[in-house]
């Protein structure tokens, strides 16, 4: 599994474009209709979730 080291501030930059996104990412999965992209959307959505939460520590 790749490492990725971080700063303190590039860590707390990265979290807050990440919860951004992720805001945005919701609306996205919400006005999708189509099954296959919302499939991968939800998948993305749980990414960015975990990697969010790995940022808090």
């Amino acid at each position: 599994m790749p490492t990725l080291q971080l700063t303190t501030e590039e860590a707390s930059e990265l979290h807050w474009i990440l919860s951004n996104y992720f805001s945005e990412l919701r609306m996205e999965i919400e006005r999708t209709e189509n099954g296959d992209f919302r499939a991968r959307l939800k998948n993305r959505e749980q990414i960015v979730r975990r990697l969010v939460e790995a940022l808090k520590q």
